[in-house]
């Protein structure tokens, strides 16, 4: 049992050379977060921003040992966003998009003060 338990943390962390340098080891089964229903995005949150954005970039920042994804901004239920941000999201979340695909998803309100977005979690 014990081996398998290696053997699996090693070849998660094979899979994902930036994330092996943070010492992460993720279930195998990692949890899209991108794909909130169009229609939650109409719903305002309290401190959360709906997106519906196209994938420009997917990958991860060794620097703070999270994901991260690029952004071209289509719709948001608030005013104020940029054009095009960057979204950070916890490296055992599956970012549920290819490049060049358009997703729903929530960010929190605030940025970061390297500049990007939090992912927040779909409503209900």
């Amino acid at each position: 049992m014990r081996i398998a338990a290696v053997t699996l943390i090693i070849l998660t962390l094979q899979a994902t050379p930036a994330l092996a340098q943070c010492n992460i080891a993720c279930a195998p089964d990692r949890a899209p977060f991108a794909g909130c229903k169009p229609s939650s995005l109409e719903r305002p949150l309290e401190n959360r921003i709906g997106v519906v954005g196209r994938v420009t970039y997917i990958g991860s920042d060794s620097r703070n040992c999270m994901g991260i994804a690029s952004v071209e901004i289509v719709k948001t239920s608030t005013d104020g966003l940029p054009s095009r941000i960057d979204v950070e999201y916890d490296p055992c979340e599956r970012w549920g998009a290819h490049v060049d695909k358009i997703v729903d998803f929530y960010v929190w309100q605030r940025a970061r003060p390297t500049g990007a977005y939090t992912h927040a979690p779909c409503p209900g």
